[in-house]
């Protein structure tokens, strides 16, 4: 088993626009009732060589392969995304924004709990802005001085993740619903 990543971008409009595109799979272990065994490092169906998962610090989104999966695996996605710098000097100082979609996939759709390929959606979206920082930053590519990022995710779950209907329990329900978060970056390069 194995896994793949691709990641493609376009810039256009002095780069201040950025169109993105980008997809990976990980094939996970198929031997497995479910598409996350946790945080075991050796957990494994039927042997080691059968799984294949992406590194934790491989972040693709915000919520579900982040928070909820914790890795790519078991799965593959679909990523699309756009960026753009409103403002963008000479000296380094920058506002944009941008936007991404992903759709993720299930790659084997008996180990997820409602028997379907399709995961979920997630619409990722940030701000961020950069301060000019004199001779240190006089190229643009380079940051320096102050910087502040923020983001907005949500994730929407689609059939794969729905339970199958359950006998009714005296106050218990299965129920799945949207997830979102927000994330402010601060900081100071020099």
């Amino acid at each position: 088993m194995g896994a793949f990543t691709t990641e493609a971008d376009f810039r256009a409009i002095d780069d201040k626009l950025h169109i993105g595109f980008g997809s990976g799979w990980a094939s996970g272990d198929s031997w497995l009732s479910s598409l996350n065994p946790g945080d075991k490092p050796l957990a494994h169906g039927r042997d080691a060589m059968s799984m294949f998962r992406m590194n934790p610090a491989y972040n693709i989104d915000l919520i579900f392969f982040r928070r909820i999966m914790s890795r790519v695996q078991g799965a593959y996605f679909f990523r699309p995304s756009v960026s753009y710098d409103f403002i963008r000097n000479p000296n380094g100082q920058k506002l944009g924004g941008g936007a991404a979609i992903i759709w993720s996939r299930a790659t084997e759709f008996v180990q997820t709990p409602g028997h379907k390929r399709d995961l979920g959606v997630e619409l990722d979206l940030n701000i961020y802005y950069q301060a000019k920082d004199g001779s240190l930053n006089d190229d643009p590519s380079r940051q320096g001085g102050f910087y502040a990022m923020m983001q907005y995710g949500v994730f929407f779950p689609l059939g794969g993740l729905e339970y199958a209907p359950q006998p009714r329990q005296a106050g218990l329900t299965y129920d799945i619903s949207t997830a979102q978060t927000v994330r402010l970056h601060l900081g100071v390069v020099f």
